[in-house]
């Protein structure tokens, strides 16, 4: 399907109307163009990229679905095995850094000045 448009006046007339009704045609059709070619690009896109659309689907109805009434309490449990794990770790940087911090100064409290 192709737009395009030929009411160009005649170029003999050199009058300001003219020459902007001309330039105006040129883009309209150029525009017209690239609309064209956009439509055809956009539908070989689409028909490349389903396959992987349709795998991304069946995954995001598997894995994006809130959780159901049954689930909640192995979440629970295992929320509070990870805080507790997360807090362990938490609490050995901390410790390496205050160790840290006392070799680096070569004192217990205080840096000298």
């Amino acid at each position: 399907m192709s737009h395009t448009c030929d009411k160009r006046i005649s170029t003999d007339d050199n009058s300001p109307l003219a020459y902007y009704n001309n330039i105006m045609i040129r883009d309209y059709n150029t525009m017209a163009s690239v609309a064209t070619k956009g439509s055809g690009l956009l539908n070989r896109l689409l028909v490349q990229a389903r396959p992987q659309l349709d795998v991304f689907l069946k995954y995001a109805k598997v894995e994006l679905t809130p959780p159901t009434p049954g689930d909640i309490p192995a979440i629970r449990q295992s929320i509070v095995k990870e805080a507790w794990l997360n807090t362990l770790v938490t609490a050995e940087v901390i410790f390496w850094f205050y160790i840290g911090e006392c070799i680096g100064k070569r004192h217990l409290v205080g840096y000298n000045v």
